[in-house]
């Protein structure tokens, strides 16, 4: 299966697509504290599901630059 990652100031974003419904799901996949050191997987819980690649990608985006929810 491919893996798209978005990498960002903040944060490493994961975006699958959920087999069932089509939808892209991003998924934090490694987060930064304001140290600037990347924290391991599961120490930031954001998610979102989204309708198209494209929208994943413009609006994932925004947690990977600013960590933002």
């Amino acid at each position: 299966m491919a893996q798209l990652m978005l990498g960002g100031s903040m944060a490493r974003v994961e975006l699958t697509v959920d087999p069932d419904n089509g939808q892209v799901v991003a998924t934090c996949d490694e987060h930064s504290p304001f140290d600037g050191r990347l924290a391991p997987a599961g120490c930031c819980s954001w998610s979102a599901r989204y309708d198209t690649m494209g929208d994943a990608v413009e609006y994932a985006a925004d947690h990977a630059d600013r960590g933002t929810q």
